[in-house]
C-alpha cells in the first residue's frame, strides 16, 4: 500500500512540474530594445510581452532582445523576422525574413532555428555547439568557429554540450569574414 502511494504522489508532482513548466513556455517572454520592433504585426515599445506563437520583427532601424526567461536569449538585428515555437525545454524559431540573430541558450534547452527559405547562411559558434543542416547533409559546429552554408534548413543547439551561444547571418550582407573569440 505504502509504495502505492509513493508512487501515486510521484506521478502526480510530475504532472504539476510538467504544467507548470509548459504553462512558462506559454507565458513567453519579453522584448526590448531601439527602433521600429513589432510583435505580431503590430509596433511596440521595449518591454513589450512575446507568448509561444508569437511573431516578432525588426525594420531597417530595429534591434531587439527577446527574453524567454529560463529558455534564454534570441537578439535579432535589423530586417529580421522570427516566428516563436515555444516548449518546455527549447524551441523552434523559424526564420521568416533573413538579417542576423544570435541566440544565448542554457544548459539543457534546445533550440531549433529553421529557415523559411532554404538559402546561403553564416554561422558563428562562439561557445557550445550546433548541428547544422544543409543541402541534404548534417555537420557539426563547436565553439569557436564559423562557416557558410549553402541552401541551410536548420540549426540546432545540443542541450548536452552545455550553453550554446550562436549566430546564423541569414543574408549576405551580414556576412564576417573570420569569428574573433
Amino acid at each position: 500500500m505504502g509504495k502505492r502511494i509513493t508512487q501515486l504522489l510521484l506521478a502526480s508532482l510530475f504532472m504539476v512540474c510538467s504544467l507548470v513548466s509548459s504553462a512558462v513556455a506559454q507565458d513567453g517572454g519579453t522584448v526590448t530594445g531601439t527602433g521600429r520592433i513589432s510583435v505580431d504585426n503590430a509596433f511596440v515599445q521595449s518591454g513589450a510581452k512575446v507568448t509561444n506563437g508569437s511573431t516578432v520583427a525588426t525594420d531597417a532601424d530595429g534591434d531587439a532582445i527577446v527574453d524567454l526567461g529560463a529558455l534564454g536569449k534570441i537578439t535579432l538585428r535589423p530586417n529580421t523576422i522570427v516566428k516563436l515555437n515555444l516548449s518546455a525545454n527549447g524551441g523552434e524559431v523559424r526564420m521568416l525574413r533573413g538579417g542576423s540573430v544570435s541566440f544565448a541558450t542554457p544548459a539543457g534547452v534546445t533550440m531549433k532555428v529553421i529557415m523559411d527559405e532554404a538559402k546561403r547562411t553564416q554561422i558563428a559558434v562562439r561557445q557550445g555547439e550546433v548541428e547544422v543542416e544543409y543541402q541534404n547533409k548534417k555537420r557539426t559546429l563547436s565553439a569557436v568557429h564559423s562557416r557558410g552554408y549553402y541552401d541551410t534548413k536548420s540549426v540546432t543547439s545540443n542541450p548536452a554540450k552545455g550553453e550554446s551561444v550562436f549566430t546564423i547571418n541569414y543574408c549576405q550582407c551580414c556576412f564576417v569574414e573570420k569569428l574573433n573569440p
